[in-house]
Formats: C-alpha cells, structure tokens, sequence
C-alpha cells in the first residue's frame, strides 16, 4: 500500500511541475511524455475564431473576453479526447488556464501576454499553417467565414484592403483555379444561423456542464425550423430572426404542451453561441448571470458542421 500510495505521490508530482513548466512558457515534453501534433485544418473554424478574438485591435470589454474564454474552454474540451491522451489532456489544461485567464484579462499586458500563450500552445498542438495569425494584420477577414462579436451583436467587418497582409498571403497559398475573394454580406433572414451545427461546450449559470442532453446534441436550423438532436430525443422548434435574438415556440406540444420562448446567439465565422432560460421563456439579458435566484442561465457554443 505503502509503495502505491508512493507512485501516485510520484505522478501527481511529475504532473504538477510539467504544468508548472508549461505555463512558465517553456514547456518541453521531449523525454518526458508522448506529444502529438494535430491537423490544423480540423481546426480552423476554432483557431481562426480565437485568433481574431485575441489579436484583433479592438478594445478589450466584456463581449469579447467571455467569448474568448468560451472559445478556449471549447477547443480545449475538444483536444482532451484526442490522442496521445496524456499530452492532450496536458495542453487541454493549459488552454483551460488561458481561458481563465482570458475572461480576466483587462490591459493591454495582460492581451500581451495571452497573445504568446496562445502562439505557445497553438505551436504545440499543431504544424504552423500560413493562415495562423501573430498579428492584426494577420487576421482573416471576417467577410470570408462570418463576423466579429460587437456588443452582443455579430458585425461584418469591412472588406480587406487590396494589397493587404492576409490577402497576399492568400493569394500566394491559393491553387491557381482558387476564385477571387468576395466578402459575405449581411443578413437579416434565416440564414445568419441556418445549417448544421455541434454542440462543443455547454455552461450553466457560468459554470461548464456535461448535460447529456445538451454537451454532444446537434443543431439544424433550416427554413425557419430548428431541430435539436440530443439523448435520442429530437426536439423541433419554429423560429424568427428578431436582431440578436430568436423567437422560438415548439412545434411537436409533449404531455407538458407548447413551449415558445427566446434565445440570444452571436456568430463568428464558424462558431456561434446560444444563450437561453431553462424554461425558455424569459428572454436572457446577455451571455452571462444576471442574479441569483432566476431560472439558469444555459450558453451552447456551437461549431458549423
């Protein structure tokens, strides 16, 4: 017993300073554990959204700190079921981390300081790719996959400048047949949410949740109808676009009867997140708790299928 109880001494030890390592900045697994490297293109509707998130040179408020700390807290639920399982489940914590740390940061050092992070992980999780961002004139602009999270609110940016960094690169990674770039124009109809979608993250009341119903449900709005599949239940809902928000009212009534209510969404590019009551009822006031004692506050982060 003694012996045992000396190992997990040993390991909890051993897991405690390569994380120390890690978030000093000078993580080396080499020898230690086995690393890995995954497909970025797996991964680009996460990677692009944390990139603009974090790099962009708009101020830094509320929206967009709880948007990147639902991003990174989303992708690191996402690389801690991949293998090596022990080197992932290292780099999920270290995103977790960064999350947490995202959601607090307030200045300019502090963004500073999530940049590299940030470029530090990214680097070990998976091959440099020409459209990784380190910069602002980096960033993919966000007529091409969506808009950039404004107050709630999801706004198309102005079209690229000719001649501009991402352009370019671009260009110069595009085959030859590639079309020209056209921005997406905004949208007032179904389609600022219509397609398929995949639950990636789930929080209630601001705390992560494994609700079966909700953590690996699927998302299909189309036409005015959504359907969300979950726990082999399908759950069908007509729905309106009203702003930043949709008008939903159930159409298959159980024993409980019609259910209509309201939920919040902003969209970047590939990745939206819902907010709703649990009742559905009262319409939430944004992303986050607004008191105790209210029905729960649930916030979905979904990813384009």
């Amino acid at each position: 017993m003694d012996t045992f109880r000396t190992r997990l001494l040993i390991l909890a030890r051993l897991a405690l300073l390569l994380l120390a390592a890690a978030c000093s900045g000078d993580a080396d697994f080499s020898g230690v554990i086995e690393t890995g490297v995954l497909e970025a293109g797996a991964y680009r509707a996460e990677i692009t959204a944390i990139d603009r998130l974090l790099f962009s040179d708009a101020a830094i408020d509320d929206q967009r700190r709880e948007a990147a700390g639902l991003q990174l807290e989303a992708l690191a639920a996402r690389v801690a079921k991949e293998k090596p399982a022990k080197f992932m489940r290292l780099e999920s914590l270290e995103l977790r981390a960064l999350a947490e740390r995202a959601k607090g940061a307030t200045s300019a050092r502090d963004l500073d300081s999530l940049r590299t992070n940030w470029m530090r992980i990214r680097n070990n999780l998976f091959e440099d790719q020409w459209w990784f961002a380190r910069s602002a004139e980096d960033l993919e602009p966000a007529g091409a996959s969506g808009g950039m999270i404004t107050g709630g609110e999801t706004a198309p940016d102005p079209a690229p400048e000719p001649g501009s960094a991402w352009q370019a690169r671009e260009a110069e990674h595009a085959p030859d047949s590639a079309a020209a770039y056209v921005p997406a124009q905004p949208s007032d109809g179904w389609d600022v949410v219509e397609g398929r979608w995949s639950a990636t993250a789930v929080s209630i009341d601001g705390r992560s949740s494994g609700d079966p119903e909700l953590s690996s449900s699927r998302w299909t709005f189309a036409g005015g109808e959504l359907a969300i599949e979950g726990s082999g239940k399908v759950e069908r809902f007509s729905y309106s676009v009203e702003g930043d928000a949709l008008r939903i009212r159930s159409i298959d009534a159980g024993e409980a009867g019609s259910v209509e209510g309201w939920m919040l969404y902003r969209r970047t590019g590939a990745v939206m997140q819902v907010a709703f009551h649990d009742n559905l009822r009262q319409r939430p006031l944004g992303f986050k708790p607004q008191a105790e004692g209210g029905d729960p506050l649930v916030v979905v982060v979904l990813e384009q299928r």
